[in-house]
């Protein structure tokens, strides 16, 4: 059960001044105050039951409390008894039937209730887990492609435009050969921290591939996206210096009024390969991965 549901006016409500649900689980509930030892009023409720009855009655300060009890199957778990109550009067057959019926419901609805909650749980779990990439706390490519169809009924709709920056890191296959899958793991999540540092809390960081992000900035143009990949190439720059290896990005840009949007990603990825095929063939400034 739960205390939002079962409270001293949801009792009075019901003319009972005590309830107790004694779960399959062991985790057993006394709701109202008609004892000073709930573990042995929770020993006769398990007793009476046992001895298929349905009544007993204790002495609560000289008041004579008298209870019923009656037991019900939840699904997806074993049964549940239920005893409830009242101080000074007996309850007659019809009270009893009232009460079974009402206490069935409300147990049922708050055992569902829970289900669901937990259910909530998993899927708000598992949500996280589709939406952003563990190792580099990046927003993964399944959250994009869910996002990019809203944002780009936003700029159709606003007439406002996104640039895209596709980014990829330069000899990650070197990195993992010479300093193992560990080191480049951790390249990874720095360069992701990197474009967290240099972008607004409007903008996101993708991880859209092995070692590729996608830095999507709304309402911003060519030349102050090719600021924020200088700011990105200069803490790189320092970066290698403290790590004592050369790391570089090559990066394409395009930018997207909504209804293009692939055609815009197709255009920065081939900007991105463009760079790239400089830095092999040693036309980019490695230091800076910039086209010279």
């Amino acid at each position: 059960m739960d205390r939002k549901f079962i409270d001293r006016k949801f009792l009075k409500d019901l003319s009972i001044d005590c309830l107790i649900i004694l779960h399959p689980s062991g985790m057993n509930e006394i709701y109202g105050k008609c004892t000073d030892d709930p573990g042995k009023l929770i020993s006769m409720v398990e007793r009476t039951i046992k001895r298929s009855m349905n009544e007993f009655k204790i002495v609560h300060r000289g008041v004579e409390v008298f209870f019923k009890t009656f037991s019900i199957q939840l699904p997806d778990d074993e049964k549940t008894h239920i005893a409830f109550g009242r101080k000074g009067r007996r309850f007659k057959s019809s009270e009893f039937r009232f009460l079974k019926s009402v206490l069935s419901h409300v147990c049922f609805s708050i055992h569902m209730w829970k289900k669901f909650e937990i259910m909530k749980a998993y899927v708000e779990k598992y949500r996280e887990l589709a939406f952003h990439d563990p190792l580099t706390g990046a927003y993964t490519r399944h959250f994009f492609n869910e996002w990019i169809m809203k944002h780009s009924a936003y700029l159709k709709r606003t007439n406002k435009f996104t640039t895209f920056v596709l980014v990829d890191v330069n000899g990650m296959k070197k990195i993992n050969d010479t300093y193992g899958h560990l080191k480049g793991d951790m390249i990874l999540q720095k360069i992701s921290n990197i474009l967290m540092r240099c972008s607004r809390s409007m903008d996101l960081v993708i991880r859209y591939g092995g070692d590729e992000f996608l830095l999507v900035l709304p309402e911003t143009d060519l030349n102050s996206a090719k600021k924020v990949m200088r700011r990105v190439n200069e803490i790189l720059k320092s970066y290698s210096k403290t790590m004592k290896m050369e790391l570089s990005v090559s990066y394409g840009m395009a930018q997207t009024k909504g209804d293009d949007y692939q055609e815009a990603l197709n255009r920065a990825d081939m900007k991105m390969y463009e760079m790239k095929k400089g830095f092999r063939g040693g036309g980019v400034d490695k230091s800076l991965g910039l086209l010279r």
